[in-house]
């Protein structure tokens, strides 16, 4: 098991790609790093925020976003602000005004790459360990550290959940879930992961902060991940409660039994319960199946039609495309934030929402979205973009298993109408359906027709017509690309 916990220390090097990036790529590969070349500046800030590096290089030649921006929201995100982070100039394409800024003439003098080889050097010589989940189960890493009496913190990435457990000298310290899960809950939601790299960090200074021995412990998050793994053959992800009046006046003689129908009548989404309780999934699961069996809620599946996920809203007919696709994306494309907190706050958002990842849902680079259920076990990614056609290779990379996209239009947006319309003509190049949403006049919009002949031009996709209800409008988009429809705006 050493050899495959070997750390390569790896350095992510944003360029474009030319003689001058293929002779610097070689040579730090030279010093003993793995090298991985990323062109753009919302690639280097995807990959660095959803894998580790030991530092990070970009040169003046990266498009899409300046490199002294991508350096600022590094340094601005704390999952990467303590990396070295080096501009560089390979071509001489920085005025003197920002010389200083870029190390200048990068291929003649390596000396640059000090900080980078100490970096490096460091994590090797401390013992740290890096591997992957396909090379070693996280129970056996974990086990292994505590019969060694090794005291750290072990960070786990599972393409873009994060988790962290710090091994105390007697038991567990700290143990969080995307910041917000943790304790006993965390760890047996970790311990179920699959797939995504580890990195071990010895830390002389982690605190004991759980009860119990760490084996013990250990136990029992393996016991509860095998628990709800089962439980879930019952419930699976996607599944709401309806609660059932009852004429006896009785409650159940159990507090969290009762927590849980507090929550139904809330929220009613499984996986809205189970984020908002502190005990762990497998006991929520346990004690859900015990309200069903005393006839206090109904269990309605995903993948029901009007009595599924979608309560009173039937389910999306999605194209065949988008059935067989893995993590399907839907880009939503628009300048108006608010929208995005008027779509959250819908009651039918919500019940379908089983993942909400990003680093703002903002229209910034980088995070996954929300992760949305549409039907029949099928789920869609919905990120979010401000409108420029020149992200939109980016967007629609092979990576990128991109299904559709929707053009929110506000008042926001009459200034880019026409970056919208060639963003929806370079979707359409790519056979990726487009649909125009235009918000109501209470949010912005009154005719938006007179907009794009403004601009000149005619459009592919689907322009729909202004409503007073501009969520409902949403979800009539979504369906149209999904459906994978198309047409012209006398369509509609």
């Amino acid at each position: 098991m050493g050899d495959q916990l070997m750390h390569e220390p790896a350095v992510l090097f944003g360029t474009e790609i030319g003689d001058a990036a293929e002779t610097l790529d070689e040579r730090i590969r030279q010093a003993g790093l793995r090298v991985d070349i990323v062109r753009s500046g919302p690639e280097v800030i995807e990959k660095a925020l959803f894998h580790r590096y030991d530092a990070i290089v970009v040169d003046s030649s990266v498009n899409m976003l300046e490199p002294t921006h991508v350096r600022d929201l590094l340094k601005a995100n704390p999952r990467t602000q303590s990396l070295p982070i080096l501009l560089i100039d390979l071509q001489g394409l920085v005025d003197d005004r920002d010389a200083g800024i870029f190390i200048q003439n990068p291929l003649s003098d390596l000396r640059w790459l000090d900080p980078i080889r100490r970096a490096t050097d460091a994590s090797l010589e401390d013992g740290s360990i890096h591997a992957d989940l396909s090379e070693i189960q996280l129970p056996d890493l974990i086990q292994m550290l505590i019969q060694n009496g090794r005291t750290g913190v072990i960070e786990v990435d599972a393409n873009g959940r994060f988790g962290r457990i710090e091994v105390g000298p007697d038991t567990f310290g700290r143990i969080t879930q995307d910041e917000s899960t943790g304790g006993l809950k965390a760890l047996a939601r970790i311990l179920a992961w699959e797939r995504g790299r580890i990195r071990f960090q010895p830390d002389p200074t982690v605190d004991n902060e759980m009860q119990g021995s760490a084996l013990s412990i250990l136990l029992d998050g393996v016991r509860l991940c095998d628990e709800a793994a089962d439980l879930r053959s019952e419930i699976p992800p996607g599944s709401r409660l309806v609660y059932k009046p009852r004429q006896d006046g009785n409650v159940p003689q159990d507090s969290l039994l009762e927590e849980i129908l507090l929550l139904v009548d809330f929220y009613g989404a499984v996986d809205d319960i189970l984020e908002r309780l502190e005990q762990p999934d497998a006991d929520i699961l346990r004690s859900i199946i015990r309200l069903r069996d005393e006839d206090w809620v109904e269990i309605r599946l995903p993948g029901r039609g009007s009595n599924g996920v979608g309560g009173n809203w039937s389910d999306i007919a999605v194209d065949s495309r988008v059935a067989e696709a893995t993590n399907p994306v839907v880009w939503m494309i628009g300048r108006d934030a608010d929208y995005s907190r008027v779509l959250w706050a819908d009651a039918r958002m919500q019940q379908r929402l089983l993942a909400r990842k990003s680093l703002r849902n903002n229209g910034r680079f980088g995070g996954n979205g929300w992760l949305v259920n549409v039907g029949e076990s099928v789920f869609v990614w919905l990120r979010w973009i401000q409108p420029d056609k020149r992200i939109v290779p980016f967007l629609t990379r092979p990576e990128v298993n991109v299904q559709g996209a929707v053009v929110v239009m506000s008042e926001r947006d009459e200034g880019y109408v026409e970056d919208m319309i060639d963003m929806a003509y370079e979707f359409a190049d790519r056979a990726v359906p487009s649909a125009w949403l235009p918000l109501d006049h209470t949010t912005g919009v009154e005719d938006p027709a007179a907009w794009i002949e403004a601009a000149g031009e005619e459009f592919p996709g689907i322009l729909l017509t202004p409503g007073d209800d501009s969520v409902t409008g949403f979800w009539q988009a979504l369906s149209l690309v999904l459906e994978g429809q198309t047409g012209r705006p006398e369509d509609t």
